[in-house]
């Protein structure tokens, strides 16, 4: 182990302001949640324990650590967040110097995040974390390895196992605009400090995977919630891109509540309760969904049977008009370059062109860590570097580039 594991993370001179803040901070926003964006707290019976506790629920919306603090007025719960919040000067002041907050690391070597956590439990703070880290596209639980189950034994502080539901109806991570939903945050489950320290880390994984483990469209169709709004499928084109009557891909629109096919003309309605209705175009035999979850299934066995043969040297995908932005694998990302270029994609490389400048190369096997980030942004590692394409002009389905490149990397 190298010698971070030892080394002392300062105190911060706006640590005694936090408390100030956080109620401050909560007293504006618990009747705003709770009116606004209708949410309602479930302790289930519950006590917590009087010391600190380390706080661990499933993952549904930016919203999500500001629901789990206002259910806890009198707790400051620090959160392991996104290095992405501490990229400018006025929101790395708010989020990591007078809220507390802890930037995650992207450097697997980079041990500064832990000593951050065990300082807080030292000093006898609440902790929390999101396990899944990113929030599903679907609304659906993200499997996660035993590094939260490891972080546990390490803390051996009391662990609360919590779980949201209905924050994904509210705002699905495609979606442009809220709608009012009906949200819950529950406890499921207190681990004393006396059991985290008994059990094995395989035991406490599957407590908190039972515990956080979650499906909004299971739960959905159980309660059947009418959201407020008009615009329900706004964006949807961004995580659903092949059409089920022509099988043509990016070509899905949407305006409103409709849905529509570019060059067969399908179309459809997603209603308030985000259900597909009135498929009109749509020929017999052709599938049909009533969920986008479900569409995006069948999509995801279309794509993978399009790239499962011999595929020629031909682009797969190309999309103009693309910006790219690269950092360390310790910084944050700068600003956009404001010159854009032509990203594209073939069977084993991705290739980024731009006039006056040589073209990029990245060959498959060797890009690691292909995720999409917020709603339009395709990220990968590459030779230690990160890099990040984004295109202004809407649609840019990150989500399927990025499940292509995985698709195709999985078959290489």
């Amino acid at each position: 182990m190298t010698s971070n594991t030892n080394k002392k993370v300062n105190k911060h001179p706006f640590r005694g302001l936090r408390k100030v803040v956080f109620c401050i901070i909560k007293l504006f926003l618990i009747p705003y949640v709770r009116l606004v964006q209708n949410v309602r707290f479930k302790k289930n019976g519950f006590r917590l324990p009087k010391e600190p506790c380390f706080f661990i629920s499933n993952h549904q919306s930016n919203w999500d650590g500001v629901y789990v603090n206002l259910m806890f007025f009198n707790r400051c719960i620090y959160f392991l967040m996104h290095d992405e919040l501490f990229r400018y000067k006025s929101s790395k002041f708010l989020f990591q110097n007078l809220l507390g907050m802890v930037p995650r690391t992207n450097s697997k070597s980079n041990l500064v995040a832990i000593n951050t956590l065990v300082q807080l439990r030292d000093e006898g703070e609440n902790i929390g974390l999101y396990p899944e880290g990113d929030i599903n596209y679907w609304g659906k639980s993200t499997p996660n390895n035993k590094s939260a189950a490891k972080l546990v034994k390490l803390l051996k502080m009391p662990v609360v196992l919590m779980n949201i539901s209905g924050a994904h109806l509210r705002v699905p991570r495609w979606g442009k605009w809220p709608a009012r939903s009906r949200i819950t945050y529950e406890i499921k489950e207190i681990i004393s400090a006396e059991d985290v320290k008994a059990l094995s880390i395989n035991d406490v994984h599957d407590k908190i995977e039972t515990a956080i483990a979650y499906d909004e469209n299971e739960f959905q169709k159980k309660n059947m919630i009418k959201l407020r709004g008009k615009s329900h499928a706004e964006n949807l084109e961004l995580g659903l891109y092949v059409c089920p009557e022509c099988g043509s891909f990016s070509a899905l629109k949407s305006k409103g509540s409709r849905f529509f096919c570019t060059k067969c003309g399908m179309r459809v309605r997603l209603n308030a309760y985000d259900m597909f209705e009135r498929y009109e175009g749509l020929s017999e035999g052709k599938p049909r969904f009533d969920l986008p979850t479900e569409w995006n299934d069948w999509q995801t066995e279309v794509l993978r049977s399009r790239l499962s043969g011999e595929l020629s040297d031909d682009a797969i995908y190309s999309e103009d008009k693309v910006y790219v932005t690269t950092a360390s694998m310790d910084t944050a990302f700068p600003p956009l370059d404001k010159i854009t270029g032509r990203l594209t994609l073939y069977p084993d490389r991705l290739v980024y062109s731009r006039p006056y400048m040589a073209e990029q190369v990245f060959p498959l096997p060797d890009i690691e860590h292909v995720t999409l980030q917020f709603k339009t942004v395709l990220e990968f590692y590459h030779n230690n570097l990160k890099y990040r394409f984004e295109s202004k002009k809407p649609p840019f389905s990150a989500y399927m580039w990025e499940q292509t490149i995985n698709l195709l990397k999985s078959k290489n």
